[in-house]
């Protein structure tokens, strides 16, 4: 399993549990569309590219929290996601539309929270 759903200082669902976690742009959509049906989940301090390591620096470090299942994607401008789905956001605080473009502009810059930004939402089982 080489693919990782990172998380920047917030955990993933508890084990069993399905969750969902929003994105920018097509890249989980097109890992999806490609097969990929695992992932390892990562809640890393820092948003960093590369892999994912559990060592390092007191400012730079990566907690490996075990393996999702991919259950499926949803594709579109921010402002039609789902109520469903946002509702079992895995971070709660991001689980009103307020709250989820806050989320994204900590995540991605000033430009990510606007409503016609396109994001594709991961809907996920944490399996461990």
């Amino acid at each position: 399993m080489n693919h990782a759903l990172k998380n920047i200082d917030h955990p993933f669902v508890d084990i069993g549990h399905a969750g969902v976690t929003v994105r920018l742009g097509t890249k989980w959509l097109d890992l999806f569309g490609d097969g990929v049906r695992t992932v390892e989940l990562w809640e890393c301090s820092l948003a960093h590219e590369g892999a994912c390591r559990s060592e390092g620096n007191s400012e730079h470090r990566c907690t490996y929290h075990g393996v999702g299942k991919l259950l499926g994607v949803w594709f579109g401008a921010l402002r039609n996601l789902p109520v469903e789905l946002l509702s079992i956001e895995h971070e709660p605080k991001s689980r009103t539309r307020v709250g989820l473009r806050q989320s994204l502009w900590r995540a991605y810059g000033a430009d990510a929270g606007h409503d016609q930004v396109m994001a594709t939402a991961i809907i996920y089982t944490r399996m461990s």
